[in-house]
């Protein structure tokens, strides 16, 4: 593929370079991702990072295996369905597992691009669950030295812990199911043999 050198290198670039809060929400908004599902999958569609895996395990796949594809008549399409992507399975969990963590703990672009609660991630959610949390904390604290006695309020620390362990649920029972493509991409992507 021509220009292939090129297009790698500048995606890596993208890794030391970041323009900043201001130019990404300036970006986010003059693409039309503002107050928009799309804010959650069209900029996770590229990333530097997850370029340089696919990129190195791919150059880890036996050349044979595509020569002998080619050998039987298969084209540049049957040999990428057929062996290539099977055989990338792995490292496509892996990037599927990291990619699906990312967006999961991301609040931020949730805090500055959503303004419609429909749309807001469960991570915004609990961030300002937890900043009204100390409010309910003072009161419950007056509350309880008004009555002397400790009776049967449920201290605000418990409840923020009880809702973090809820968020944090799905990736954990997601994960084990995840581990072994995981742990295979991760080992066969990061080391160049």
């Amino acid at each position: 593929m021509p220009f292939r050198k090129t297009v790698y290198r500048f995606v890596v670039v993208t890794l030391y370079l970041n323009a900043g809060l201001i130019p990404w929400y300036l970006t986010m908004k003059m693409l039309g991702l503002k107050n928009s599902f799309w804010l959650y999958i069209l900029p996770t569609v590229i990333v530097g990072f997850f370029v340089i895996l696919m990129k190195t395990f791919i150059e880890q796949i036996p050349a044979a295996l595509e020569e002998a594809a080619v050998v039987e008549g298969a084209g540049y399409l049957t040999v990428f369905a057929r062996i290539i992507f099977p055989v990338s399975l792995p490292i496509v969990a892996t990037i599927t597992v990291f990619n699906a963590v990312n967006q999961w703990n991301a609040w931020m672009d949730n805090l500055f691009l959503v303004n419609d609660p429909n749309l807001q991630t469960l991570q915004l959610t609990l961030l300002n669950f937890l900043k009204q949390s100390e409010a309910l904390a003072q009161e419950t604290t007056r509350r309880m030295m008004g009555n002397q006695t400790s009776g049967h309020l449920i201290s605000p620390q418990n409840v923020k812990m009880a809702i973090t362990m809820i968020v944090t649920a799905p990736i954990l029972l997601i994960y084990p199911f995840m581990q072994r493509y995981f742990v295979k991409g991760i080992m066969l992507g990061a080391v160049k043999g």
